[in-house]
């Protein structure tokens, strides 16, 4: 069997010296809206759930609408474990609540036709993402924080939940305030802006400011780094939480271009690895079974034990990079060697 190249591992680590990346829950669940708990109800609102999870499994926010995916959506029924109304609280007193549909999917089933289709499965483990945001609505202006309730936050939440992302804000404490200034974000790449940001290790960064710019009108300028690389692009709306979300949107869509694996069924490759600091059938255990999670591991065959090392042979879908890049955004094995293939159990 193949064995990892030490090479592809270390041009990985380039761009990105620190990985901090997060495990993402909930990416096979959604819950939409529902017009009533009939049968002709339930099918339509869990063909839109399982568009929604497509979208965040695969990256691409417009995945449901693609033709080759019309099959799947109209049985989503099939792909279903588990699913039940619920209804969400009055918004005003004597009102009736909004019913809606939350539902749970296969997530076995649902990756491999993915796969057969030519999509690209995106792992558990994704990138974490920093968020520097800054609104003004034309009287006041500064950094938007996670306490504040206020309109921006919400879509920020909502919009990185429905792309299968987990946003991470700043501590906004005495350091972060000698650092960086609100007039730091929203006019391109800013050398300040990464710096301020080594404290937190992530392995991107979203920089946006969002500002009313007429009656009605409300503009975005953000700024992604990703891997090194910096990328800038606008949006206009007529809501900040319209141009928040798209500000989201790209950025989940530039970080899936550069992450998401591409490989069916047939492009499955085997690769062995040797993990060492496995010392206790716990620690045994917990290997076999972080291996088996990952999205791009199709089987686990171990090949070899001994005293403290245990040797595995995995199938892995997209082959090497997938695997790579897999266990580097990870929090379990880091490499333990030069030689590819070498890694070591965290504690």
């Amino acid at each position: 069997m193949p064995r990892l190249s030490s090479a592809l591992f270390l041009l990985l680590c380039a761009c990105a010296p620190v990985a901090h990346a997060v495990r993402v829950s909930g990416l096979y669940e959604t819950e939409v809206s529902i017009l009533d708990r009939s049968a002709a109800s339930r099918k339509a609102a869990l063909s839109t759930a399982l568009g929604v999870v497509i979208a965040k499994v695969t990256g691409n926010r417009n995945a449901a609408e693609s033709p080759a995916l019309l099959p799947i959506l109209r049985l989503a029924e099939s792909y279903v474990q588990q699913d039940q109304y619920r209804e969400s609280a009055p918004t005003s007193a004597g009102g009736t609540g909004q019913l809606k549909l939350w539902a749970r999917f296969d997530e076995t089933t649902l990756n491999s036709d993915l796969r057969q289709l030519g999509l690209p499965v995106w792992d558990l483990e994704r990138p974490s993402i920093l968020i520097w945001l800054v609104a003004s609505d034309g009287t006041a202006r500064g950094f938007v924080a996670p306490d504040d309730l206020t309109q921006y936050m919400t879509p920020v939440e909502e919009r990185a939940r429905a792309r299968g992302l987990v946003i991470e804000f700043p501590l906004f404490d005495l350091q972060d305030a000698a650092g960086l200034q609100a007039g730091d974000i929203g006019g391109g790449p800013n050398d300040a802006v990464f710096e301020a940001s080594r404290r937190y290790q992530a392995d991107s960064i979203l920089a946006g400011n969002v500002e009313s710019a007429a009656p009605g009108i409300w503009e975005g300028r953000w700024t992604a780094y990703i891997g090194g690389e910096t990328a800038t692009w606008t949006g206009e709306g007529g809501m900040p939480e319209t141009v928040i979300e798209e500000g989201i949107d790209e950025m989940a869509d530039r970080l899936a271009a550069r992450y998401a694996q591409r490989g069916s069924a047939a492009e499955a490759a085997d690769l062995d690895i040797t993990v060492s600091d496995v010392n206790t059938v716990d620690d045994y255990a917990r290997t076999l079974k972080y291996l088996a999670s990952l999205n791009s591991v199709a089987a686990v065959q171990v090949t070899r034990v001994e005293p403290g090392e245990v040797s595995f042979t995995v199938r892995v879908h997209g082959g090497e990079p997938a695997l790579v890049q897999a266990l580097f955004f990870g929090s379990t094995l880091e490499p333990s060697g030069g030689e590819g293939g070498q890694y070591r159990l965290l504690p």
